[in-house]
């Protein structure tokens, strides 16, 4: 009998190792890093050039030819911050040892608050700067992929993720891209390059599938309505003091410097208009919990690989999810007058908010129908969320 023990073990072994499953385990043990690849050249707020540099992460041992691609930006309010924060190393880490490549990019950083410039200014520049690095580094994968090839990658599955500033650069990146959109914005687009941007790699696309925003925010909600093919992870604490978990005001050094839509209204918004998007909500936590503790790195992690993992292997694609979940919560009558019914799981909690993110009620469903008096609220459109991540959309019409 002492014979069959080692043979047993082995096959345990074997089962275990057949168990992992590529995108969504570490299936490599360990990754290898090409450190300062530039990958574009710019200038930065005080016009001095600047070589834009990333570090590169590729499984070891891995024989697939065609890998998806996560771009990662650090966090640092676009004044500070480096790719090599252990934040950002870890997830690029832990991404590429499931079988991404993955890219840690340094951007340009800085708002001169000597120009004279209101900082709405300075940092919407800085903003705008980070973009076009952002949109340079995805060009030069694309052209890497039709010249040397020296990374594999699927170019048909590009994702751009960020925490903190770097989730903020992530969606502009992708829904902050049309001329329309710059109403109201001051920036000066000719001077700094353009949508497309001037850093690097012309003649490539910088079109992403799919944004991991790891507690960012954006300018406005309504730049997500003409891009339903971009599906959104959003992680956020509700108890942000720092980037906004609705819709606030962002400050730096006690001064008011923009109105921000964070994780919660990016979802809101997304899901009404189409796009596919999923939060993990850290309740009671304050601005990026992942990045000081294990536990919710480690949540964080797996969160943003299972979403990448499903629209990988295309179990999800954007357009899809509000549809979807309006057939699945009986709410009428739609438009609402006086009083709302809603037909939800008993024990099952939800929020309803405004299209800003704002809380306008929130229960627990008892046991059948759950009315909601809307007499005393505005017309408009509001959006109710449930614990299981389903949304609909409501209409109060008086």
């Amino acid at each position: 009998m002492k014979k069959i023990y080692p043979l047993l073990f082995v096959a345990c072994m074997q089962l275990q190792l057949n168990a992992q499953v590529r995108y969504l385990d570490e299936v490599f043990p360990s990754v290898s890093v090409d450190s300062n690849v530039a990958y574009g050249f710019n200038y930065n707020v005080y016009s001095i050039g600047q070589q834009l540099n990333m570090d590169i992460y590729t499984p070891v041992g891995d024989s697939l030819t065609s890998r998806p691609l996560v771009i990662l930006a650090h966090g640092g309010s676009f004044i500070g911050g480096d790719r090599k924060l252990p934040d950002i190393v870890s997830i690029a880490t832990a991404l590429a040892k499931r079988g991404y490549v993955t890219a840690s990019i340094q951007y340009r950083l800085g708002v001169n608050v000597l120009s004279g410039n209101p900082l709405i200014i300075e940092f919407t520049n800085a903003v705008w700067r980070a973009v076009q690095d952002g949109r340079a580094a995805v060009r030069y994968f694309r052209k890497d992929a039709a010249t040397t090839n020296s990374y594999k990658i699927d170019t048909s599955n590009i994702y751009f993720g960020g925490i903190s500033a770097g989730g903020v650069l992530g969606l502009h990146l992708a829904f902050f891209d049309r001329p329309s959109e710059l109403a109201g914005i001051t920036v000066d687009t000719s001077l700094l390059g353009g949508f497309d941007g001037n850093s690097g790699n012309p003649g490539y696309s910088w079109r992403v599938k799919g944004v991991v925003n790891l507690c960012g925010a954006i300018g406005n909600v309504n730049w997500l309505y003409d891009n339903n093919k971009v599906a959104i992870c959003n992680v956020h604490g509700d108890q942000d003091q720092t980037v906004p978990y609705g819709s606030n005001d962002f400050y730096y050094a006690g001064l008011k410097v923009a109105y921000l839509q964070g994780s919660f209204s990016v979802d809101s918004a997304a899901r009404l208009n189409g796009l596919y998007s999923q939060l993990r909500t850290y309740p009671g936590q304050d601005h990026v919990p992942f990045s000081t503790n294990a536990q919710y790195m480690d949540t964080t992690i797996k969160y943003s690989a299972e979403f990448l993992y499903n629209m990988v292997q295309g179990n999800i694609r954007a357009g899809v999810q509000m549809a979807r979940s309006e057939n699945r919560i009986p709410v009428y009558p739609n438009p609402a007058n006086r009083v709302l019914n809603l037909e939800l799981d008993r024990g099952e909690t939800y929020v309803v908010t405004d299209l800003t993110g704002k809380r306008i009620t929130e229960g627990t469903a008892q046991q059948g129908q759950t009315q909601l008096d809307v007499s005393d609220w505005n017309n408009g459109v509001y959006v109710l969320h449930t614990a299981a991540s389903r949304a609909v959309r409501i209409v109060v019409q008086h």
